[in-house]
């Protein structure tokens, strides 16, 4: 016979072995409610939460929700809780965005100065885009790899090492951990036998060609070479990396056109005026335009102030925009 037990954390509560807390059952609709369906609906998984306000009690459900898919898998999951909320924390990150894909809230209630929330997901939803997502994430890093392996030239092993270094950044470093949840709910069957070898082997390819998406930065004028290393800064922030080299020429396969200008805006209030640092960044990879981005900076000048003073105090403080 199954035990029931439950977890309240935070004023949230984390269904166990299928069973609901009856804390809160006896005054708060949406509890009762969790509760029941959870013992009656095999194919829904269920969250319910509380909190100060509806979007609190709302947040809280769904990360039950997703506590409750992890529940079978507690060796990559745990709960924390701080002075500020409920949160969870596991090695799988992407199956919690995939449950928030999917959920929706089935009943909202409100007590006094609690708000609490009832979210629900299908199982059999679940599990197939969740299936879905992980297969694809194998398709692309075997095309990704053979990309890079088969490469013509410098110019297309550049950028298949780039698109792959960006496809490695942003995939979900926990495909395993992912695929377990799927498969012990019964889902993934055709990726049952499926490792992480293809990541391992992408991983490896780009590795071993890892300068090739580099690029030469040409600074064209003595105004933009004072904002060189600051350019290479938010180049690196954007995954974007550069390498030594005559930086004078414009004939390199892969390279970064930087322009940067100062503008002197009309004068305003007491004779001050705004002076303008706007620098253009464009990425050429041969003859295709990788990128282009422009990054800014303004500056408060007198009349006594000359605009490559304000440009001066510019240096190290260009943002993005």
């Amino acid at each position: 016979m199954l035990k029931k037990s439950a977890l309240l954390i935070g004023g949230l509560i984390l269904l166990e072995m299928g069973f609901s807390s009856p804390v809160y059952a006896d005054t708060d609709p949406c509890a009762t409610m969790a509760d029941l369906t959870t013992k009656s609906d095999a194919n829904t998984f269920v969250g319910y939460g509380t909190g100060a306000s509806a979007n609190q009690a709302e947040q809280n459900a769904k990360i039950a929700l997703a506590a409750n898919i992890r529940q079978k898998i507690t060796s990559t999951s745990t709960v924390t809780e701080n002075t500020k909320n409920a949160s969870l924390e596991a090695s799988s990150k992407s199956v919690v965005s995939e449950v928030l894909i999917g959920a929706k809230v089935v009943r909202r209630c409100s007590q006094k100065d609690t708000y609490s929330t009832v979210v629900s997901l299908d199982k059999a939803f679940f599990l197939s885009s969740l299936e879905t997502q992980l297969s694809s994430q194998v398709t692309q890093a075997q095309k990704l790899t053979t990309n890079i392996t088969s490469a013509k030239g410098n110019e297309a092993l550049s950028k298949a090492v780039d698109v792959a270094k960006r496809f490695l950044a942003n995939t979900p470093s926990h495909f395993q951990e992912d695929l377990n949840v799927c498969l012990v709910y019964g889902g993934c069957q055709t990726m049952k036998n499926q490792d992480t070898s293809v990541f391992d082997n992408l991983s490896s390819a780009v590795e071993k060609n890892a300068d090739q998406d580099q690029y030469v930065l040409v600074t064209n004028g003595d105004i933009t070479e004072k904002f060189r290393d600051n350019i290479i800064s938010l180049l690196e922030n954007d995954n974007i990396h550069t390498m030594s080299g005559d930086d004078s020429s414009s004939t390199h396969t892969r390279r970064i056109n930087a322009t940067c200008k100062v503008n002197k805006g009309s004068a305003i209030l007491g004779g001050n005026r705004v002076i303008e640092t706007r620098c253009v960044v464009e990425g050429f990879s041969g003859k295709q335009k990788m990128f282009r981005n422009t990054y800014t900076c303004k500056a408060m000048a007198d009349n006594s102030i000359s605009p490559d003073d304000a440009s001066n105090s510019c240096q190290g403080r260009l943002l993005k925009e």
